[in-house]
């Protein structure tokens, strides 16, 4: 039937985080025509940020006849983690981890996290950092540095140290393309006598340099356990060594697909 505009758009439970970096996930804007399905794009993007448990959508009378004020209920949710946990694997033994992390740092959505892994055969820290919107644009900045050993292998043990830098740009609703730079030293070390030629060969110190290129297609409902419905496609390369220089030359491809609905019940 008739034609409805959205004469404004309002964020309501908001109040820990400030309200443009909820506001930059919606895809529909004052003035434009009532679109259902970006209205529920909109609703999908704001849960997907990790700060709300819940997102609802209620419309109040605009100024004219043909107008509606749509306004995006909010339910705040802990951004700040601390978690503990344990496992124990064939591989790796007795483990366990602490990560702390912060997804709405001062209320701009930055993410900081720390994470520490330890076991009898496997030690792993990790500092990692995330501007999701740079300077207002729907670009993203983000680094990480870690060191991780792994002594489970049976004839050499493995140690690295690194990080890498990131750069991703929004292409569409739902298309991003991250470039990623990673710079890693590997030291291969207690290397048995019965292990074999390739790895003997590859004894002590040795450096990756990478550059990695990666798109992504993300369409589900919810990018958590409970997700329904969607899709997310990606596709990436990465070159090392050659003009990046580093000990080791290769190039890797990787294609990853997944498809989300739902059977019956909740399943």
């Amino acid at each position: 039937g008739k034609v409805f505009y959205i004469s404004g758009v309002q964020i309501d439970g908001n109040y820990k985080k400030k309200d443009y970096v909820v506001k930059r996930e919606l895809l529909v804007k004052q003035g434009e025509p009532f679109d259902g399905d970006k209205i529920r794009r909109s609703s999908e993007r704001i849960y997907n940020l990790g700060f709300f448990e819940d997102v609802n959508i209620n419309l109040l009378p605009g100024k004219d006849s043909d107008s509606r004020i749509l306004i995006f209920n909010v339910k705040e949710r802990q951004t700040g983690q601390l978690q503990l946990g344990a496992g124990y694997s064939t591989l790796d033994g007795l483990t366990g981890f602490l990560q702390v992390s912060e997804n709405n740092l001062f209320g701009e959505g930055r993410r900081i996290a720390a994470k520490w892994e330890f076991g009898a055969q496997r030690q792993n820290y990790e500092l990692s950092f995330l501007e999701p919107y740079f300077l207002g644009e729907p670009i993203s900045l983000g680094a990480s540095i870690y060191k991780l050993l792994r002594a489970y292998y049976v004839t050499y043990k493995d140690e690295r140290i690194g990080g890498n830098a990131r750069l991703g740009i929004s292409a569409g609703e739902n298309d991003k393309f991250w470039f990623t730079y990673k710079f890693e030293q590997v030291n291969i070390f207690d290397v048995k006598t019965d292990a074999s030629d390739l790895i003997k060969s590859a004894e002590g110190l040795n450096s990756i340099s990478s550059l990695t290129t990666q798109w992504i297609e993300d369409t589900r409902d919810s990018i958590f356990f409970n997700t329904k419905s969607g899709f997310r496609y990606s596709a990436s390369f990465e070159y090392a060594g050659g003009i990046l220089l580093g000990d080791n030359n290769f190039t890797k491809y990787i294609l990853d697909g997944s498809w989300y609905f739902q059977n019956f019940w909740e399943f």
